[in-house]
């Protein structure tokens, strides 16, 4: 599973109202290149995608 795949299912789970959070293609690979695509949409879904791969990271360490 790429990471953006990863972030899609972590989005979907926690704000399924906010499409936004989906658009974004699968062979995406990197968490920083997902935070770079989802500020260019804007700072309030950056903001909610920066906590999203934050949560990510965290569950990656547990």
């Amino acid at each position: 599973m790429t990471k953006a795949q990863a972030f899609k299912v972590k989005a979907k789970q926690l704000m399924p109202q906010q499409d936004d959070l989906q658009a974004i293609e699968d062979s995406v690979d990197s968490y920083d290149e997902i935070d770079d695509i989802m500020f260019h949409k804007g700072e309030y879904i950056g903001g909610m995608a920066a906590v999203i791969i934050e949560l990510i990271k965290e569950g990656e360490r547990a």
